[in-house]
């Protein structure tokens, strides 16, 4: 597992509008705590970049395997530690290549994938919101 420090896991997210101006999200089928008692049931899909070698790799087939959906890698949004997971997280800017989309591969790991506004994300998300990831989705 790539550690940056203190056991803190690498990860890459993306940010994904489709042109409706919905966003792409993914429910975790093992939701995890957090240490103020939050709940990760729903997230940006992305992924560990200890299985890659790059930032911008972990997010391209991570979103693939999560979604079966192709994306183009465009700027980074923000990075940070999660106050409330022992994670540092890289926020991804992607654009869908097609609407069309591949098997879903990681069925063990994603229940269930949604386009959602950005003004609904706050019914999904139970945990801290980035303030960069807001301020990119017009929130």
């Amino acid at each position: 597992m790539s550690k940056i420090k203190n056991d803190i896991v690498d990860i890459a997210l993306a940010i994904i509008k489709n042109e409706d101006g919905d966003v792409l999200i993914i429910k975790r089928r093992n939701p995890e705590k957090g240490s103020d008692g939050s709940s990760l049931n729903w997230a940006f899909p992305g992924g560990k970049v200890d299985n890659y070698s790059t930032h911008e790799e972990a997010v391209e087939e991570s979103v693939l395997g999560e979604t079966g959906h192709y994306i183009s890698l465009g700027d980074l949004i923000n990075k940070r530690k999660h106050p409330h997971f022992p994670v540092k997280i890289h926020y991804y800017s992607c654009d869908l290549t097609t609407t069309a989309t591949t098997q879903l591969i990681e069925v063990d790991e994603v229940e269930q994938i949604s386009w959602v506004s950005p003004e609904e994300l706050g019914e999904y998300f139970a945990t801290d919101f980035d303030k960069k990831v807001a301020k990119h989705l017009g929130l």
